[in-house]
């Protein structure tokens, strides 16, 4: 898809390997730059469009399961970001792709919006949004943890919008 490919992760892998530089547990650890990452950990967009997943499928018991694994490993990606103090990220257990909005879904009560907003604005003002015990500067981590069965799916409470197209 000529996707741009870091030079960072590039250097470090080299040319037969460079194209390992597209998925982000490679390119990450490359970035020089602060990073708001908005994701969803089942997203309707790779399970259903690259992954060839019916929507419908989902109600089948190999489909869940499929869709379950899916969120597993995407969720262990978006740990990475964890790490990090720089960047941001609000990783949803909801199946969608861009219906992120002001209602939903919620992490900890927080929209995707206001959560990139608050991260944006620390980054502008780093003085002004410091932890109330440290001088460290807060963390802008949103993310779904597995649901009480330790699944990603069905969708572990982040307040998703009904419709699983969105």
């Amino acid at each position: 898809y000529a996707s741009y490919l870091p030079r960072g992760c590039v250097a470090a892998l080299g040319v037969d390997e460079a194209y390992k530089c597209e998925l982000p547990h490679y390119s990450y650890p490359h970035l020089t730059v602060p990073v708001f990452i908005i994701e969803a950990i089942t997203d309707s967009v790779v399970l259903g469009g690259f992954e060839g997943m019916a929507v419908k499928s989902l109600l089948t018991k190999g489909g869940a399961e499929y869709a379950a694994e899916y969120g597993a490993n995407s969720s262990r990606n978006m740990a990475i970001v964890l790490e990090s103090e720089r960047d941001g990220i609000f990783g949803a257990s909801c199946l969608l792709h861009c219906g992120f909005t002001l209602t939903g879904p919620l992490i900890d009560g927080q929209n995707a919006i206001q959560a990139l907003y608050d991260w944006a604005q620390s980054h502008a003002r780093p003085d002004l949004h410091r932890s109330a015990s440290s001088s460290k500067p807060q963390r802008h981590h949103y993310i779904d943890r597995p649901g009480h069965n330790g699944l990603y799916w069905p969708p572990s409470g982040s307040h998703c919008p009904v419709d699983p197209t969105a």
